[in-house]
């Protein structure tokens, strides 16, 4: 077997590794040189034969990819969905949709495809100017949500209950590139969904979907009226009564979207009403470190999704019930309250010696530029959180957020220059 990944950044980092170690051979593809640098610098070259580079030229690399004998192409994360289902296309080799489809990344596509397969989605509309995203926010009560069509991580979402705060917000988003390095050149205005936020990791095979893992996500209230994210717990699938629902729905979405062959990453409200869709990435989910999932349930969406590669067949053994955390269990996604320069990250020692510490991911290195977190991709890092209660889980949370408070991640400009001389 040998497999093309597309972009093999962020969660996609661990796919070429354990395909390797199952003898599959597997090349590197690059869909821009564009992408930002958060996303490129996670891109490990181990597992790969070959990177190939960046596909400027879609057709040569088709033609390559096929003199090599690739038989299966796959994103390793959002940036690298449609070239991924381009190519595939191009080399007559399985993949998702009948044809190459932005319906799989463009949000107002998405909740199109789910109305007419009957299934509910968000009160929307695509404007290119902020009086078009006023006058229909006039139209809806409640408050509205403004955000790119196809970007993901909080990127550019803003919460808006005035005029003047939508007419703001669309001029974000328009004068801004997405985290993946393309150009906002439109933006969507949604109704605002009230209920708790859910994700779920499928892996599907010929059209068979399998709900891996599912997650409840915790968010506050950040700047400029954009959400951060706060933490993530995982929600038992013999337990929990709202499980049946959400993987019903996640279902239908799969299937709406056509959605047939891989990982996939949906987020979801469940409102009032029921689950009602925010996105649907046909692709792993995202930062996470597979080994800490595994430890606890013994398999994570990646090791499932690297066994119905080498045999789809395998979507049949795989018991969705299983997924049953034996411990409370949290991820906490870090919070940078200033930009400035990294510091030598001392706090990493104290994160580390809280009594509930898994494992510590940090994005930022001593004396790098740090932003002031506004979204997924300028968070520093994340912890991972596992205790015997809850509320010692809750106690070591706490712990985390205090520490933040002092702006533990950054030294001021003029202390990194006195040190420098």
């Amino acid at each position: 077997m040998r497999i093309a990944i597309v972009d093999g950044y962020s969660g996609g980092r661990h796919l070429a590794e354990r395909l390797a170690a199952r003898g599959v051979v597997c090349f590197h593809v690059h869909s821009s040189p564009d992408v930002i640098p958060a996303l490129t610098r996670s891109f490990r070259t181990e597992g790969y034969e070959r990177d190939l580079g960046y596909a400027y030229d879609l057709e040569a690399i088709a033609r390559e990819l096929a003199a090599l004998g690739v038989d299966q192409v796959m994103p390793g994360t959002e940036s690298g969905v449609e070239t991924a289902e381009t190519l595939a296309h191009a080399l007559g080799v399985a993949t998702n949709g009948e044809e190459p489809s932005r319906v799989r990344r463009d949000k107002s596509l998405m909740a199109k495809a789910l109305r007419g397969a009957g299934l509910r989605a968000p009160a929307e509309l695509v404007v290119q100017t902020p009086a078009e995203a006023v006058t229909w926010a006039a139209g809806h009560p409640g408050d509205v949500v403004v955000k790119p069509l196809d970007s993901g991580g909080t990127d550019h979402v803003f919460f808006c209950a005035t005029a003047e705060e939508v007419a703001a917000a669309v001029d974000s988003v328009l004068g801004a590139r997405n985290i993946y390095g393309d150009a906002n050149h439109a933006a969507l205005v949604q109704e605002r969904l009230l209920g708790t936020e859910y994700y779920l990791n499928t892996v599907s095979a010929g059209g068979r979907h399998r709900v891996v893992e599912t997650w409840r996500y915790a968010k506050l209230p950040g700047p400029e009226n954009s959400p951060l994210y706060d933490y993530e717990e995982p929600v038992d699938h013999d337990s929990a009564p709202e499980v049946a629902e959400l993987h019903r729905y996640v279902r239908g979405v799969l299937d709406a979207l056509e959605v047939r062959d891989g990982a996939a990453h949906t987020e979801m409200i469940l409102t009032e009403r029921g689950p009602v869709l925010l996105d649907c990435g046909a692709r792993l989910c995202g930062g996470f470190i597979p080994q800490v999932i595994e430890a606890g349930i013994g398999f994570s969406q990646l090791s499932v999704l690297v066994e119905t590669i080498v045999d789809p067949d395998a979507i049949e053994a795989f018991d969705e019930s299983s997924w049953t955390w034996p411990r409370a269990f949290r991820n906490v996604f870090l919070i940078n309250d200033r930009a400035g320069v990294a510091g030598p990250l001392e706090v990493a020692d104290e994160l580390r010696a809280l009594p509930s510490f898994v494992e510590l991911a940090l994005g930022v290195n001593p004396g790098e530029p740090i932003p002031a977190t506004t979204d997924l991709v300028t968070s520093p890092g994340y912890v991972y959180l596992s205790a015997p209660t809850r509320e010692e889980l809750e106690r070591d949370y706490r712990r985390i957020r205090e520490l933040e408070r002092g702006s533990p991640f950054v030294v001021a400009e003029s202390a990194r220059a006195t040190t420098s001389a």
